[in-house]
């Protein structure tokens, strides 16, 4: 906020805050609100400068309150003689401030201690302009005291409120950026994996053109046959190399900063969750997606499995659409392998202890026809008539690597047209760290 703001909301608020108060010791003299918000506000526009602060603060509240007696004294040599000494106050409480905090190291101490001079000391000037001096006696010490340290307590008390809800606020911030950032770090590690996974094709590709390249040259081919070879030899070879330098990009400078050594269960699907829901309000979905949790267990790869999920998940909403009111549940459980009814898509042995995560969703499910192919490297449902653009269909085909290479699992599905879709994942138990304590 500029620095203009926070001066015309303090002198706004210790403004109003001047229209509650009552007479104390003598005529004019009254204990307030506002020394009390004068006193917040400074702490909290830390960069407000204490004595312009307060400078700006004593012609603006006693000219408010001025105006305000006026209306119902209609004397204006009583109001002046009212006011004139609330402008010493808050010019006293500024100068003071920047003497005992505003320079000086800040803490909850001394901001107790200073805000208690702070108020006796003003209220002292402004006494002494009223009455002359000396003035008091030991009542009237013994007066500015207590209201000094009942402004103080509650000053404090505030402040320390303020500043817990700030750092409420701060932590719940960071929490939901570092959600967000391990959702992103999870869709680049697996973006890395397929990478290194096409990295073994493209490799295979670039030694089959060098190997046309020499069979050209041999059997003498004319010259632009020998060129056009060894070019798209060159030009996998720089594909090559773009994909080592993206990988290392990723792996030095991205995910090796922000990979931990393992995260619970729970702590992956509560991510999901926050991703999901706030992809389903920016699309505007009608779509509920659910979790429950039966099993308890830490993962290593938790980057990997994150990604499994989310693309599960968001494959079901994207099959779900605007088309109808859409349900999705993860369930996890322990269990053993092969113990459902699912249709398997590959083979894992029998009886073994696994977990199993299962997602399932009321969507268009998938065609018959399409059972079989649905994990291939190219497969997509996702079409716009419109622009002609289509998804490059990896999505299922990244979970399935994903589930054999890195877990050693296996993945069935389940359709039926019109009615549900259901994937139901096996990972053996000691893929896991362990379970969670």
């Amino acid at each position: 906020m500029k620095r203009w703001k926070q001066a015309l909301i303090m002198a706004l608020g210790v403004s109003l805050g001047s229209q509650i108060y009552f007479n104390f010791f003598t005529d004019g003299f009254i204990v307030a609100m506002s020394p009390l918000l004068f006193s917040i506000f400074l702490y909290i526009f830390k960069e407000l400068h204490p004595v312009k602060a307060g400078i700006l603060t004593g012609i603006a509240s006693p000219s408010f309150r001025g105006i305000m007696l006026f209306l119902s004294l209609h004397d204006f040599h009583l109001v002046w003689s009212m006011v004139w000494p609330d402008v010493i106050f808050f010019f006293s409480y500024g100068i003071f401030f920047y003497l005992f905090f505003y320079r000086l190291s800040h803490s909850y101490t001394r901001f107790f201690i200073s805000i208690f001079l702070c108020d006796f000391l003003s209220n002292v000037m402004e006494l002494t302009m009223r009455t002359g001096f000396p003035f008091f006696g030991d009542g009237i010490f013994k007066g500015l005291t207590v209201i000094a340290g009942v402004r103080t307590f509650i000053s404090l008390a505030i402040v320390i409120s303020v500043d817990g809800y700030k750092s409420f606020l701060a932590n719940q911030e960071h929490e939901t950026r570092y959600k967000k950032l391990m959702v992103m770090a999870s869709v680049f590690n697996a973006e890395v994996y397929f990478m290194k996974k096409n990295m073994v094709e493209i490799e295979d590709v670039m030694q089959k053109a060098f190997m046309l390249y020499r069979t050209v040259e041999k059997e003498e081919y004319p010259e632009e046959m020998r060129c056009l070879s060894l070019d798209i030899a060159k030009d996998v070879h720089e594909i090559k190399k773009d994909y080592i330098r993206v990988i290392k990009g990723l792996q030095d400078n991205f995910l090796a900063d922000i990979d931990v050594k393992g995260m619970s269960i729970k702590d992956i699907v509560r991510i999901l969750d926050m991703d999901i829901h706030e992809q389903i309000r920016e699309h505007k979905l009608d779509i509920y997606f659910s979790f429950q949790i039966k099993a308890h267990f830490y993962v290593a790869d938790h980057f990997s499995l994150m990604s499994v999920l989310r693309n599960l998940v968001i494959n079901s909403m994207d099959a779900i659409g605007n088309q109808k009111k859409g349900r999705i549940f993860l369930f996890i459980r322990e269990g053993t392998s092969r113990d459902g009814d699912s249709s398997c898509v590959e083979d894992s042995l029998q009886g073994i202890p696994v977990y199993i995560f299962e997602i399932s969703d009321n969507g268009p499910g998938i065609n018959e026809v399409d059972m079989d192919i649905i994990f291939d490297p190219g497969y997509s449902t996702k079409f716009d008539k419109q622009t002609g653009d289509i998804s490059r269909g990896v999505g299922l085909t990244l979970v399935k690597d994903l589930i054999q290479d890195k877990f050693h699992g296996t993945i069935f599905v389940q359709s039926k047209e019109g009615v549900y879709t259901k994937f139901r994942i096996e990972i053996p138990k000691e893929m896991f760290i362990g379970e969670e304590s």
